[in-house]
């Protein structure tokens, strides 16, 4: 068996791991792979969600920065970076890459919803004493009783805060 098909069977042993939830088996195989086909779009996009999965985002870093730089064009490599900026809790550089994944494919749905939460969080961060509340819902597809519910408390406990 050459190296590219040596790669190619172990991303699948990889794939098949995680779908059984086996995260550190999957990375495993995914590091494999990476060794034998660095330059594998899909191997490092495989590769980079294993190694958040194990909490190795520093690393997961290197491997998203690596494959926007060997493909630009990717939407899914801008989403993922932003999703790792995100996990490091580097906001700013995290809408900054699902922006781009955007503009790369506006009907990316992962970039738009990590776009809204950094977006989101941002504007918390900006606010003063202000509670976050997790929702379920959203301004756009509406909000269910629990998340007003939950949004009239965390006022209340606002305004009963200067009392």
């Amino acid at each position: 068996m050459g190296d590219i098909e040596e790669a190619r069977w172990e991303n699948e042993q990889g794939i098949k791991s995680a779908m059984v939830n086996d995260m550190k088996k999957a990375l495993e195989h995914f590091r494999n792979a990476y060794k034998l086909l660095p330059n594998d779009e899909g191997i490092l996009s495989n590769l980079s969600r294993a190694l958040v999965e194990m909490k190795l985002t520093e690393e997961a870093l290197e491997i998203c920065l690596k494959r926007v730089e060997l493909f630009p064009g990717s939407s899914g490599g801008f989403s993922n970076l932003g999703y790792v900026y995100e996990r490091l809790d580097n906001l700013k550089e995290a809408l900054s890459a699902y922006e781009k994944a955007i503009g790369l494919d506006p009907s990316n749905d992962d970039a738009q919803l990590g776009c809204e939460e950094v977006r989101s969080k941002l504007l918390m961060d900006s606010l003063p004493n202000v509670k976050r509340v997790k929702v379920s819902g959203s301004m756009e597809k509406g909000l269910t009783q629990e998340d007003l519910d939950k949004i009239a408390q965390a006022v209340f406990d606002f305004d009963n805060d200067d009392l």
